[in-house]
């Protein structure tokens, strides 16, 4: 941020910048930037050494504006669901602070100028790739199964999976198998990684009204399905490591982040409770990201060595 913008965001009224902080927290920064980060790390490693950074901004910049736009429209959509959760009920709509149709009208514009600008800047397969991604995500998800099926996260992952192949095309590479790879197993650990979650909330899903796998069947049968999705993005994670594409580096950290994650989730089947799913769910959150720094790390060593 320069300095220009910053000595003018100082002389906003403290209501405008409430009112800004309300639209940014609109677009869910916390997964935007995660699901950002998988498309970034496939966009370097598909550019093979020869990174074009101004690109990469862009490509980011682009993603940020669907995936952030989704994440509005999201909030519009389950607006009901969200006031009727401690977890949700101090988002920006819940608490009045960003009206529900504002909230709509910004998030299909920021997907609009998204989808156009990564038409014009990376061409129609990257565009088929984030548009692929954004639809399960709002239609498929959001809209079908989140209210309807308590399978809807094991589903409603497959959405996660385009932001591997979608930065991987915007470097004008043909897709290949590691992105695909790299998809799905973003799609394999973000079962566990939610339901996880949901057994910690299950009182507040089943408030709402939300039929998630602890709130439909238990928090001791959906601790069984914790375990084996974990056990089975521990184990598809060095699925690189023997296909030649990663080191050491990237096998040490896969190792010791799913050493960490398995031992919550065991933990967790073996004695199910809110309590435990919490520490599952806080042990899952920074596994995926943590994957992507490996990726980036052990790339970046064998260029230079």
């Amino acid at each position: 941020m320069t300095l220009e913008v910053r000595l003018h965001l100082k002389t906003l009224p403290p209501s405008s910048l409430a009112t800004l902080r309300a639209y940014f927290e609109l677009t869910k920064p916390k997964v935007t930037v995660l699901n950002m980060l998988v498309s970034v790390v496939t966009f370097i490693l598909a550019s093979a050494g020869g990174v074009k950074w101004a690109g990469l901004v862009l490509f980011s910049i682009a993603a940020y504006l669907v995936v952030g736009g989704c994440g509005a429209v999201n909030c519009y959509y389950d607006r009901d669901i969200d006031a009727a959760m401690d977890r949700t009920a101090r988002r920006a709509i819940p608490t009045g602070r960003v009206a529900a149709s504002k909230a709509l009208a910004v998030g299909i514009a920021l997907i609009t100028v998204g989808l156009t600008a990564t038409y014009a800047l990376f061409g129609a397969m990257t565009l088929a790739m984030v548009a692929l991604g954004a639809a399960f995500y709002l239609l498929v998800y959001t809209v079908w199964l989140k209210r309807t099926s308590r399978w809807n996260v094991l589903i409603g992952a497959v959405s996660g999976g385009f932001a591997a192949t979608a930065g991987w095309a915007a470097t004008g590479a043909s897709i290949t198998l590691v992105p695909i790879l790299i998809g799905l197993l973003d799609v394999v650990w973000t079962p566990g990684h939610l339901w996880s979650l949901a057994i910690k909330r299950v009182d507040e899903y089943k408030k709402a009204g939300v039929p998630m796998l602890p709130t439909r069947s238990g928090i001791g049968y959906a601790s069984r399905f914790v375990l084996i999705f974990n056990s089975a993005t521990v184990a598809f994670s060095f699925v690189f490591t023997l296909i030649g594409e990663t080191g050491l580096i990237y096998t040490a950290v896969a190792a010791a982040c799913g050493a960490w994650l398995l031992w919550k989730s065991v933990k967790l089947y073996r004695n199910p409770s809110a309590h435990l799913g919490h520490e599952a769910y806080i042990a899952s959150m920074p596994y995926l990201a943590a994957l992507m720094v490996g990726f980036l790390l052990d790339r970046i060593v064998t260029l230079l060595f």
